[in-house]
């Protein structure tokens, strides 16, 4: 049995240097099962491997930041084999791995193919899980803590997360900066229309993903003061769902807009909506109707509205 002890990053493309992406092997993977994770990798011309990982080993408080491991077994197995248990696979991905060195250790860079096309991650396997190692200039946010970045889960998705979840929080300290000054009573006033703003980005298109209940979990965590529980979120969303299916988007955003304007968190409510918008893919016409509305409605001006925008895909390195 191994232990595999590795950290998982995202990747600043545009600084990897050319010449590490000249010679990179293709693979196809696909789940067997996803608890346990039963993967069969199939490279293209080559080797084929089934791997059987366990859940990551929780870690102490106090060893927190130390890389996870887990419980792994892999075998070598013929191609032929892999061929065809790739066809008993509910999910798969394809991708392109580049390996390169830095300092003693050696980077594994994925290049997502498919529908996973942009995105990029970088894995480093360590011998200890508190070993030292050298992070590239080309290393973006850590994600070996999210699953929605795991390989399996990235094949069942069938795409790629909307943002890391520390771009996340980095765009709710923005929020949080603006909630700041708030008196406790108006704090609490606003968590209504400011939820709504985030439920009803999050139904404009008609799809409620992953990726935006996240996000709408975190926004009230940081807008309550005693941090509210993600089954309240659930709540709030559901209750929007049903609202709107009632009365209508555009009805739904007009109480919205005077919601905003009357508890005087316009800027907060546009910024929360256009952040929700961006997480799960970019703001597509559908959202930016709504966005355009609540500005109609709020007689907010273009330059606000473009520092909300601008401010979330900073946040979220866009």
């Amino acid at each position: 049995m191994k232990l595999e002890i590795e950290r998982k990053f995202l990747v600043k493309v545009a600084s990897v240097p050319a010449a590490a992406k000249k010679q990179g092997q293709r693979f196809t993977q696909g789940y067997l099962s996803s608890k346990p994770s039963v993967r069969v990798r199939l490279e293209h011309g080559g080797k084929a491997w089934i791997t059987i990982k366990g859940d990551a080993i929780e870690r102490p408080k106090d060893r927190e930041q130390d890389a996870p491991a887990r419980q792994e077994y892999e075998y070598e197995i013929p191609a032929a084999d892999a061929e065809n248990l790739l066809g008993l696979c509910r999910y798969a991905l394809d991708k392109v791995r580049y390996r390169v060195k830095v300092g003693s250790h050696v980077w594994e860079l994925d290049e997502f193919l498919g529908p996973h096309q942009g995105l990029w991650l970088a894995e480093i396997e360590l011998a200890q899980a508190d070993e030292k190692h050298e992070l590239p200039p080309w290393i973006g946010d850590e994600v070996s803590d999210d699953e929605r970045y795991s390989n399996g889960a990235l094949a069942k998705a069938g795409k790629a997360p909307g943002a890391s979840m520390r771009a996340v929080e980095r765009a709710l300290t923005l929020l949080g900066d603006r909630l700041a000054n708030f008196e406790s009573g108006k704090r609490l006033s606003t968590i209504g229309p400011l939820m709504e703003a985030a439920s009803l980005m999050a139904v404009a298109d008609g799809e409620v993903d992953d990726d935006e209940r996240q996000v709408i979990q975190r926004v009230l965590q940081k807008l309550s003061v005693d941090g509210l529980s993600s089954v309240v979120a659930d709540a709030m969303l559901s209750r929007s769902i049903e609202q709107t299916e009632e009365v209508g988007l555009e009805r739904r955003c007009d109480e919205l807009a005077r919601a905003l304007v009357k508890h005087d968190v316009v800027r907060e409510g546009i910024f929360i909506a256009a952040l929700v918008a961006e997480i799960s893919g970019g703001i597509v016409p559908k959202e930016r109707a709504v966005l355009d509305r609540l500005a109609e409605r709020t007689a907010t001006d273009e330059a606000t509205m473009q520092w909300a925008i601008s401010s979330v895909h900073e946040a979220l390195g866009r």
